[in-house]
């Protein structure tokens, strides 16, 4: 993981399994794949949101999200206070985070 004041990058991996939905209140998230394939769930709202930080709040999926396929070399902004959840029941995926924290 590389982290400065306002932005952190790291690799992450989600094998055959579902994320939480997200919100990040204050940071902006740019996801880059690097190998595999998965679903990122965007938009709608939180399905049983409860706070897990001052500015996270997790849910156990989303509501009327938008779906975008991702293969390796997709990159999908998520601005901050959107919903955004993966899933990949069925498959592995990894790919870079870039956290970039708002003022």
């Amino acid at each position: 993981m590389l982290a400065e004041d306002h932005y952190a990058i790291k690799v992450a991996v989600i094998d055959h399994r579902s994320g939480p939905g997200e919100v990040h209140e204050t940071e902006d998230r740019v996801f880059y794949v690097l190998e595999g394939s998965s679903e990122l769930r965007v938009g709608g709202s939180l399905d049983h949101p409860r706070r897990i930080a001052p500015a996270e709040v997790q849910g156990t999926t989303l509501k009327g999200a938008r779906t975008i396929q991702l293969a390796p070399g997709s990159v999908v902004s998520v601005p901050r206070g959107t919903p955004y959840q993966f899933a990949a029941p069925a498959s592995r995926i990894s790919f870079l985070v870039v956290r970039i924290e708002g003022r």
